[in-house]
């Protein structure tokens, strides 16, 4: 059996997930990644990109549906026994031209269902592949507007106040288990899906204006973040919110 690290990235096929995805196959780790489109449909993405995603395990999952996570942990527990990173990132924005009063319930549910709902769920399935080592790491792709509320998208702001306070609730839970729960928190990254948006980016076109350092961030920097959150040089480091925003929340 090999020897190489196994790490699971949700939303593995797009911006900061992608960005993650390939800083841990340089580090020669086994990586899944999932998606809820499959490769082909994949049109945004570089030749390049296309055959690294094909070459490591990809799978097409919706991780707002039950029977989707079932069957991706019950493919990593046949496939290779355990798990020891898993990056939670998969995410969508929702609504965001419309006031918290405005906002109705399925739109309610869906960021709620993918943001928070789908989390929670995944880390469920992760501690129970990683509780036999005694040994694991667990990082939330949160946002700074889990830390500071914003009238601009008030519901995705409440579905990453609830990321925060379930990695603190998983990592105390954990931390006599050898599992560490951690999430990074950015400001506006220059990422497909924040392009995708009228609103979100307009906020990327202006972030000199609120972002100390002038800049949007990159998926790469967020990345760096990520890996080294889940390795060994971050060993005594759990239930930590931290901010990756070029001094926005400062």
């Amino acid at each position: 059996m090999s020897d190489k690290k196994i790490v699971l990235v949700t939303g593995g096929n797009s911006g900061i997930g992608l960005a993650c995805v390939k800083h841990f196959v340089n580090k020669n780790m086994q990586v899944i990644a999932t998606g809820r489109r499959e490769l082909k449909a994949l049109k945004n993405l570089s030749d390049e990109d296309k055959v690294l995603l094909d070459k490591i395990d990809y799978q097409q999952i919706d991780v707002a549906n039950e029977q989707s996570v079932i069957k991706l942990f019950a493919h990593i527990q046949k496939q290779y026994g355990h798990l020891d990173i898993a990056v939670n990132n998969a995410g969508v924005a929702g609504v965001t031209d419309k006031a918290l009063h405005d906002v109705n319930l399925d739109e309610y549910d869906y960021v709620m269902d993918i943001n928070q709902k789908a989390v929670w769920r995944c880390i469920q399935e992760e501690v129970k592949l990683m509780l036999p080592q005694q040994k694991g790491a667990i990082v939330n792709i949160s946002s700074v507007a889990g830390l500071k509320a914003s009238k601009v998208s008030a519901l995705y702001g409440m579905s990453k106040f609830a990321v925060n306070g379930l990695t603190k609730c998983a990592a105390v839970t954990y931390a006599d288990k050898g599992i560490r729960v951690n999430a990074v928190c950015p400001a506006p990254v220059d990422t497909p899906l924040m392009q995708s948006d009228e609103t979100l980016s307009h906020f990327l076109k202006n972030a000199g204006s609120f972002i100390p350092m002038g800049r949007a961030g990159t998926s790469d920097e967020v990345a760096n973040l990520v890996v080294w959150l889940s390795c060994d040089e971050a060993s005594w480091m759990t239930g930590a919110i931290v901010p990756i925003d070029g001094g926005t929340t400062a």
